[in-house]
């Protein structure tokens, strides 16, 4: 009965702990919208979320309504960048994230000119436009095919 009684109330502390241990914030989150020029949502954006002190990153993509959510993220300054193909990355830097804090950014990308070059690489004509001589080779078969003047 004694090793009973001492066994429950040690099961008991180390159950909670456990609890309380897990419930314990260690970071923020980061969330937020992308959308283009004209409002409307721009999903599959690639989004990085850069800590700034260690260099940490994370990637996700935006979802079909343009949102992204990026879920226990450690304490410190973050540079998060959002880029998708046929727009221009736009980025914003010095996010300072505490603990437990949810922060919601919003982000509106432009349209990424259309940028063509076009190269024209010339060849010099072999035609001598300087004269007025023609010449060429004529080979023995061509000669005997000639007419005569007479």
């Amino acid at each position: 009965m004694k090793l009973a009684t001492k066994i429950v109330p040690i099961f008991i502390n180390v159950f909670f702990a456990g609890l309380f241990a897990h419930a314990q914030i260690v970071g923020g989150s980061i969330s937020g919208l992308v959308s283009d020029s004209s409002g409307a949502s721009v999903s599959g954006a690639t989004v990085t979320v850069r800590q700034i002190e260690t260099g940490a990153t994370r990637i996700l993509a935006t979802n079909g309504d343009g949102r992204f959510y990026a879920p226990s993220v450690p304490v410190g300054n973050y540079l998060v960048t959002v880029a998708r193909d046929g727009f221009e990355t736009d980025r914003q830097s010095g996010i300072s994230l505490a603990i437990g804090q949810s922060l919601q950014l919003s982000f509106v990308l432009g349209v990424e000119k259309v940028q063509q070059q076009i190269i024209v690489d010339a060849v010099q004509s072999s035609v001598n436009t300087t004269t007025q001589q023609t010449s060429g080779l004529i080979n023995e078969r061509e000669v005997k095919e000639l007419p005569l003047n007479c």
